[in-house]
């Protein structure tokens, strides 16, 4: 993002459910292999014969992790760009789910959120982890 300011955007709150006892029952090396993992998910997205989401789009996509909550937005303005998000949540929660048979529960908003390098906010988020919170249960 080059000016700063709140961008019209898709949200995802992502919740690792029982992540507290993964950490206290793994290494380290395991814990930081399931963020890699995402990164990792993030770069091959590309190469899995998607015919929606290239380079270019996937540029469009952040990501935010803190503890057992991430967050990935994608603009409004990027074509496709629900279903861009929808496939990114999809294939980081069944990573998740597969390589550490740890479940998560979400929600999805949209308006206006800021995302740049480690900093995130706006009420997009807030909505998004306010579903999560209170209607996902």
């Amino acid at each position: 993002m080059s000016e700063k300011g709140y961008v019209d955007s898709f949200v995802a709150f992502i919740d690792v459910l029982g992540f507290k006892e993964f950490v206290k029952n793994n290494t380290f090396d395991s814990v930081i292999s399931l963020f890699d993992n995402i990164k990792i998910c993030l770069k091959i997205i590309p190469t899995l014969g998607n015919d929606i989401i290239d380079e270019q789009i996937l540029k469009t996509v952040t990501y935010n992790i803190i503890s057992d909550s991430i967050v990935i937005s994608v603009p409004k303005t990027t074509k496709y760009s629900l279903e861009v998000l929808l496939y990114v949540v999809n294939l980081v929660v069944f990573d998740i789910l597969h390589n550490y048979n740890l479940t998560c529960r979400g929600a999805i908003a949209e308006g206006d959120f800021y995302s740049e390098k480690d900093v995130a906010f706006g009420p997009a988020l807030i909505d998004a982890y306010l579903l999560e919170r209170d209607v996902a249960e």
